[in-house]
């Protein structure tokens, strides 16, 4: 694999937790504190402490001398709000499959 496969499959996995993808949403609009963070996503002050640390190793957030977070690079909520896209249109697909199927049983 080359690294560039590498790298998207480790964000991928680093974002793969509802609460990371939940602060890199909150984000996008712009810098905000812990408990802004939390509030916004009613989590525990003390998650979004533990998932933000995570997020500035990983850089995908930074953190300013007010304590304020924002994301290190925009491109990662595009990308998030691409793929939530992506899924959206395949669950609707799901979603159509599933009724079908069920009307065709019911005509059964």
């Amino acid at each position: 694999m080359d690294r560039l496969t590498t790298l998207m499959a480790e964000t991928a996995d680093l974002l793969g937790q509802p609460a990371r993808i939940g602060i890199v949403e909150v984000l996008s609009d712009g810098p905000a504190t812990a408990r802004e963070i939390a509030a916004r996503l009613d989590l525990s002050p003390g998650v979004v402490a533990d998932e933000l640390l995570v997020l500035v190793v990983a850089t995908i957030v930074r953190a300013d001398a007010d304590e304020r977070f924002a994301l290190t690079d925009p491109d990662v909520a595009s990308a998030c709000r691409t793929i939530r896209s992506v899924l959206r249109g395949r669950l609707a697909s799901l979603e159509t499959l599933a009724d079908l199927t069920l009307e065709g049983r019911a005509h059964l």
